[in-house]
């Protein structure tokens, strides 16, 4: 006997006029209203469900569950996309019981690619909850299974629940975000690269620092960090101590020369080798702008947006390049 039931006549119109109020409101930028909207659509269908039976609620759940992503809240974006992903289980489980083809659906994805679940934890949720359905187990609301102990194993895993910033999913535009490169250690993450960032956030731009984000499965350190540097607008690399930021900078365009700042501590000279990285401040003439402590470099980086980050800030006229000469000394 099959327990999801196809939607009447009466419902499908009303669950229609839903989806177009979704989309006009979508198009309009109206978080707001586009999150009620399918609120009520998931309301609709748990409270049309006939005894016994049960109707799909996976849309809805999904795209709730993505505006709550593309918003930043990671908590509710995660607990309504894990419901969508049920909602798919629970359905494919009748509709095609010998192939989890729900893996290949958007929820199950962004569970994996958005959320850094790894495939095959995913894939374990599902069979359990398979197994489930095949017992005879009906589960009108998606929601009664979050405890599940499966579904918990899954969630429990999930790095957007420790607070990592999700990679392709900014909430910002690339304009306004300046990625923040430099080295960790030392307590300089927390004590100037991230207090970069939190000062750009304060001034509506988005501080991008690498440590910050989720590394997708699959993805080394490096390539990630490249791939967020590629999604920025502006670029800012404290050369204090040597790192990683050496590959980062060596790997800009051309077109970043007039929005990339170096900066470096008062009494550090900058930590640079040869290669790449010596051949491009050359070519690009940047001489580091020196700080002595946070208040000056977040005044630097003031004077530095405030003069248009798109001009040639750190072009140096002809002589001396501390950068070059340091690197090669």
């Amino acid at each position: 006997m099959f327990l999801i039931a196809p939607l009447p006549d009466d419902l499908q119109d009303q669950q229609a006029a839903l989806e177009r109020a979704v989309e006009a409101a979508g198009l309009k930028g109206d978080l707001r209203s586009t999150m009620d909207l399918l609120a009520s659509d998931i309301a609709l269908l748990k409270a049309a469900q006939p005894d016994g039976h049960r109707y799909h609620k996976g849309w809805a759940y999904h795209n709730r569950g993505l505006l709550h992503l593309i918003n930043g809240d990671r908590k509710d974006a995660l607990s309504f996309t894990v419901c969508g992903f049920l909602e798919d289980v629970l359905s494919r489980a009748e509709e095609s019981p010998k192939v989890l083809d729900e893996l290949s659906r958007p929820s199950a994805q962004n569970l994996v690619f958005a959320f850094a679940i790894p495939g095959p934890v995913v894939a374990d949720c599902a069979r359990s909850i398979r197994l489930a359905v095949d017992g005879g187990r009906l589960v009108q609301d998606p929601e009664d299974l979050l405890d599940f102990p499966a579904v918990h194993r899954m969630v429990s895993t999930a790095p957007a629940l420790h607070g990592k910033r999700i990679p392709g999913l900014f909430g910002s535009l690339m304009e306004d975000r300046v990625f923040v490169g430099g080295y960790y250690g030392n307590g300089r993450l927390d004590n100037v690269l991230r207090a970069i960032a939190t000062h750009l956030d304060s001034m509506a731009l988005d501080g991008v620092v690498a440590a910050d984000f989720v590394i997708p499965e699959g993805m080394g350190m490096d390539e990630h960090a490249l791939m967020l540097l590629g999604n920025c607008h502006r670029a800012i690399f404290d050369f204090s101590e040597g790192g990683g930021q050496e590959q980062e900078f060596a790997s800009l365009p051309d077109t970043m020369r007039g929005r990339t700042l170096v900066v470096v501590e008062n009494g550090s000279p900058a930590d640079v080798s040869g290669g790449m990285t010596l051949e491009k401040a050359r070519r690009w003439g940047i001489e580091p702008r020196e700080y002595s402590d946070i208040d000056e470099l977040t005044a630097m980086i003031d004077r530095w947006l405030g003069g248009g980050a798109d001009d040639k800030l750190n072009a140096e006229p002809p002589g001396r390049d501390p950068l070059i000469e340091s690197a090669g000394s």
